[in-house]
């Protein structure tokens, strides 16, 4: 006697997908439950620790001041990319780092963990990510950055910025003129930090630059 049951195959629905700048930066909410994200929280506080990093612009790096943990740690990798699996599948295609003859695509997540600590008044500067190699993979590159926020606050948003040409073109089309006028503001996409959420964004030749706001309450 056969069980049905046995032969059934599980739909797992695709989770809520923001497309905060469409081709670039998606956001998906609840992540992680409140709970998980309080015994990470706890586990870096009490048995790691944050180092101090403070550091000014210069013509290499961005203003920074934070605190930090940095763990080579596999099994936390392969956990987190199971649980985002079908989140990065799809970014992963709507970025275009995903071929469809299926001979490259989402493998895992790089194994170097960090864990970032903004209190009040600290921030990072403009920056662009770069790609990196993850030898664990057969022709492994990183493509893209995942952010997961452990709490919520006050400022400290992550903002991306649309590069120049792009709004320009938006700006021809909707006026029917010639505007290079583009001021910051208006190229600007923020996300303000949301407990248990992700955010992934692609990196390397494609990343749109981007910054972390000062915290203005809360961590």
């Amino acid at each position: 006697q056969h069980n049905s049951a046995s032969h059934q195959h599980q739909y797992i629905p695709l989770p809520q997908i923001v497309a905060l700048h469409p081709g670039a930066v998606y956001v998906s909410p609840d992540f992680l439950s409140p709970s998980e994200c309080r015994t990470w929280v706890q586990c870096a506080e009490s048995s790691i620790g944050f180092e101090n990093v403070s550091h000014p612009a210069t013509q290499y790096i961005a203003h920074r001041k934070c605190g930090r943990i940095q763990l080579d740690d596999t099994a936390v990798a392969d956990a987190l990319y199971e649980r985002m699996r079908i989140i990065v599948n799809e970014v992963a295609k709507n970025v275009g780092v995903s071929h469809f003859d299926g001979t490259y695509g989402p493998v895992g997540l790089n194994h170097n963990i960090r864990l970032y600590k903004y209190e009040k008044g600290m921030s990072f500067g403009r920056h662009f990510d770069g790609s990196n190699e993850v030898p664990r993979f057969e022709n492994g590159n990183t493509e893209i950055t995942v952010l997961i926020y452990l709490s919520s606050c006050t400022g400290g948003s992550t903002r991306f910025y649309a590069p120049k040409s792009s709004v320009i073109e938006k700006k021809k089309k909707r006026k029917g003129r010639n505007d290079d006028g583009v001021d910051d503001e208006k190229r600007a996409i923020a996300y303000t930090p949301k407990e248990g959420s992700v955010l992934l964004h692609v990196h390397g030749d494609k990343c749109l630059e981007h910054e972390a706001d000062p915290v203005l309450e809360g961590i």
